[in-house]
């Protein structure tokens, strides 16, 4: 015979209160937000600083006019705090970033010759950015936010027995990553049928390709009919590629009608 372990509302309140719904870096330290607005502070997770990407000085006109030798390439981006603009020097004379160059990705990858140099500035209409040349690769000028969390208020339902969108996708965030995250989940869950459950589970697309799994899955066994119960579940999630990651939440369910609310998810990235 199956043994069933009810809770009291007093516990029921309290395990609702400990849940982890969101997470954030703050200086040096992951600062974790309880459901009940209290905050645990879980230690230094900074890693070693990265590289800084693309840097702009900043000169006055008459500043920029002066440069020469060592200081003067063609395709140096500048910011003059005269003009008020990015302006990038062409070999001959300075332009505003504003007259740049749209391209496709196709069409970037295709350039060769005098028309790439390192430091060149273009628009990608693909990724809808602006993009710069390494010498080697195309990088995003703008850095991508290293954590973020997303959110949704709804209440919507599946009978999917496999991990799929509800009828409002997501929430989703896009995280630049190394090869490891933190990801902390919290919904609030039910089911209408006793011994079904619930699952949310996170997919991840964009440089990285996972499908979500139940071992790492937000869960709940309903051992009588309509149990409900707001939960969080949190892990550090391996297998990056680094990069651009967007982590979004599914759902399924088993026995039954899940319904699913005040979902969350917060990525926090975690180096490599």
């Amino acid at each position: 015979m199956a043994t069933v372990t009810g809770y009291t509302a007093a516990r029921m309140k309290q395990i609702e209160d400990s849940a982890i719904i969101d997470g954030d870096v703050v200086g040096d330290n992951l600062i974790l937000k309880r459901y009940d607005a209290l905050e645990i502070n879980a230690g230094n997770v900074r890693g070693p600083q990265g590289s800084p990407g693309l840097t702009v000085a900043t000169f006055t006109t008459a500043q920029r006019n002066s440069l020469a030798g060592a200081d003067l390439w063609a395709g140096r981006i500048i910011f003059n705090s005269t003009t008020v603009r990015i302006e990038w020097y062409n070999g001959v004379v300075w332009q505003e970033v504003n007259t740049l160059a749209t391209f496709t990705t196709l069409q970037r990858n295709a350039l060769s010759g005098l028309d790439i140099w390192p430091g060149r500035m273009i628009y990608n209409s693909t990724e809808v950015r602006l993009e710069w040349f390494t010498g080697i690769a195309w990088e995003a000028v703008n850095k991508f936010q290293e954590n973020g969390m997303g959110e949704l208020l709804l209440i919507e339902t599946t009978t999917s027995t496999v991990y799929a969108n509800l009828a409002t996708v997501g929430p989703s965030v896009t995280v630049k990553t190394g090869t490891k995250a933190l990801v902390i989940i919290a919904a609030y869950v039910n089911n209408n049928t006793a011994a079904g459950s619930c699952n949310v589970g996170v997919a991840v697309s964009g440089a990285s390709v996972i499908a979500p799994i139940d071992e790492a899955s937000l869960y709940l066994g309903v051992p009588v009919i309509n149990a409900s119960m707001v939960a969080s579940h949190s892990r550090i999630m391996p297998g990056l590629t680094p990069g651009l990651n967007t982590f979004t939440l599914k759902y399924k369910q088993n026995g039954g009608t899940a319904t699913f609310a005040h979902r969350r998810i917060s990525v926090v990235d975690m180096g490599s």
